[in-house]
């Protein structure tokens, strides 16, 4: 009996213990170019972007991310994308009359249509289509 109560006390202890986040690295994006979106369908915003040949800091073209210290590799995904989202419309550069969309959730979609934004965002790469965004910023 006290070792049935004890594997119980165990089960019950593992299942409240709190999932441990996964660790998300610095990506550096420079707005201008690529491609913003939304899927309905997840409730995702989506910035698909080129790889630039080098670390972020040996400069961004427009539509261009990069790790801080080295290249996207060539199997990462070329997209990033943040869950959760309240947005609509796809956007393109060039186009903001195509803007329809606001979002508090992801308010790093509109500043990626202009070439002068940098933004540093925190992502994990789940394996599959796109890196996911954690957070904004360092």
């Amino acid at each position: 009996m006290k070792n049935a109560l004890k594997i119980i006390g165990l089960l019950v202890g593992l299942s409240a213990t709190p999932l441990l986040a996964q660790p998300s690295y610095p990506m550096v994006c420079r707005g201008g170019s690529g491609t913003l979106g939304y899927q309905g369908d997840t409730k995702s915003a989506v910035f698909y972007f080129q790889k630039s040949a080098g670390p972020a800091g040996q400069g961004l073209a427009p539509g261009f991310c990069s790790w801080r210290d080295r290249a996207i590799g060539q199997n990462e995904p070329p997209c990033l994308r943040q869950v959760n989202v309240n947005a609509t419309a796809w956007l393109f550069p060039g186009q903001m009359q195509n803007a329809y969309f606001t979002s508090t959730q992801a308010p790093w979609l509109r500043e990626m249509l202009k070439s002068s934004t940098f933004q540093t965002f925190q992502v994990y790469n789940p394996g599959n289509n796109c890196f996911v965004v954690t957070r904004l910023g360092n």
